[in-house]
Order: C-alpha cells, then sequence, then structure tokens
C-alpha cells in the first residue's frame, strides 16, 4: 500500500481559475490518499556500460575457402 500527500487547489479555487491581485498566501488543502502499489528492485554492481557486445553462445568461424566433397 502506497501512502501519499496531494495537494489540491485553495478554496474557492479550480483548475483555470484567476487569482484576483494582493490575494495574499495561497494553501493548498491536502489529503492523503492510499492506492496499491508494486515496485521491483534489482541488484547491480556497476551502473558501466559495456562497450562489447558479447553473444550468449560462442560462434564459429566459417572457412575462408569452400571445401568440395572429393570424388570416389
Amino acid at each position: 500500500m502506497h501512502m501519499g500527500e496531494f495537494a489540491d487547489y485553495p478554496p474557492g479555487f479550480h483548475n483555470g481559475s484567476v487569482i484576483p491581485p494582493n490575494f495574499g498566501q495561497l494553501t493548498p488543502v491536502t489529503r492523503w490518499s492510499a492506492r496499491f502499489a508494486g515496485g521491483i528492485t534489482f541488484q547491480t554492481n556497476s551502473f558501466v556500460k559495456s562497450d562489447k557486445s558479447t553473444p550468449a553462445t560462442p560462434t564459429t568461424t566459417s572457412p575462408t575457402k569452400p571445401t568440395t566433397a572429393k570424388k570416389p
């Protein structure tokens, strides 16, 4: 459960309302809300990005010349 404080518009104001000149201090209406939340944690020993790409399985090199089967 995640608990968070929410600051709403001061009493008498709404989205897009004009604030009169010399109004004074704007004090928001605050309320607490609770929502379901989930989190995932990763553990690492370094944040350095590797500059090499290593494949998961070793690759084999193909021969430079094609091989032909000998005829009997």
